[in-house]
């Protein structure tokens, strides 16, 4: 046995899709703790992609190539910004 750890070279769909549920999650995390905290939820997605990265690698639990791990954090980056602007859109309903 060498230990050698496999590296993720190629995100599958089922990668895609969990990055896609940790972008979500990830949004409706930011938007329950400003709502604690009896803060606004206005502009634009706060999040950056270190945050994603981090995120994405902890929800998948493996070693992802540089690469494929940029490509899920802009998955995860983009299910969190159009989870958001759902939000702000429900927000603007209610003005």
């Amino acid at each position: 046995m060498t230990g050698a750890v496999d590296v993720v070279t190629d995100p599958s769909a089922e990668f895609r899709s969990r990055a896609t549920e940790v972008g979500a999650a990830w949004a409706d995390e930011l938007v329950r703790v400003l709502r604690a905290d009896n803060r606004k939820i206005v502009g634009e997605w706060p999040g950056t992609m270190s945050e994603a990265r981090t995120r994405v690698l902890a929800r998948l639990r493996r070693k992802l190539d540089a690469g494929v791990l940029d490509d899920l954090a802009k998955v995860a980056i983009v299910a969190a910004r159009c989870e958001w602007q759902q939000v702000l859109r429900s927000l603007r309903r209610w003005d």
